[in-house]
């Protein structure tokens, strides 16, 4: 559906910086208040990390493939919280703060969080499993995100979401289901993981796959109690 624009116009700034919109959002149950701690706690950590000596908290607190258990373990949380710029912050925490609220008051605040840690997991072990001999620190919440994403488009597979398309001053919004965007997004998720195992990418897209697993998983085994 080209040409529906969002009646909320503040939508129009991560439109035209490639992110998708929500058109419509369902009465919530309650607040979704660990979505919010969440972005509130990246937020503080990735700001304060990117002004005193990123390099340093990146390598000391990053998720290394091979040595996944330095730290007993908790570089696999930490990299979560931690960001390599300002625009990798920014649309990490968007598809928290606009699809996280409604997986939170579908789920619930305990269930809702187990997913993101156990997806944030599979997302890093995933990408151990691919690189077991990498060094590079692993860094970002894209993981944990990429479950709520994939459990998102299960659980409201009719719920409206939009791009906007740009060519030059030319633009128009696309309306589409949420299923059939978390198709496209897939596609690019599997493009992107050949281009990481070809050597021509350094995001990890395995870790993005890894975490969507979890985030589908989850909706499959809650869907019949929801």
């Amino acid at each position: 559906d080209f040409g529906a624009v969002p009646m909320e116009y503040w939508k129009f700034i991560p439109g035209f910086i490639g992110l998708p919109i929500e058109y419509e959002t369902d009465r919530f149950y309650s607040r979704p208040l660990v979505t919010w701690l969440l972005c509130l706690t990246t937020i503080a950590i990735s700001v304060y990390v990117l002004l005193h000596n990123p390099e340093y908290w990146i390598i000391e607190f990053g998720f290394v493939p091979n040595a996944p258990l330095r730290l007993w373990g908790l570089t696999v949380f930490s990299s979560f919280f931690l960001h390599g710029g300002f625009y990798h912050i920014v649309s990490n925490l968007y598809f928290l703060f606009v699809f996280g609220d409604n997986v939170e008051d579908a789920l619930g605040k305990s269930r809702y969080l187990q997913m993101i840690a156990a997806a944030a997991i599979a997302g890093c072990a995933l990408h151990a499993v691919a690189h077991p001999d990498g060094s590079t620190p692993l860094i970002g919440a894209s993981g944990g995100i990429s479950g709520i994403i994939a459990y998102y488009a299960f659980r409201f597979p009719r719920a409206n979401v939009g791009l906007l398309i740009r060519f030059g001053f030319w633009f128009r919004w696309w309306r589409t289901p949420a299923w059939f965007m978390f198709l496209f997004w897939v596609i690019v998720q599997l493009f992107g993981a050949w281009l990481q195992m070809s050597g021509y990418s350094h995001v990890s897209f395995l870790a993005h796959i890894g975490g969507a697993a979890v985030g589908i998983a989850t909706w499959w085994a809650t869907r019949e109690r929801i």
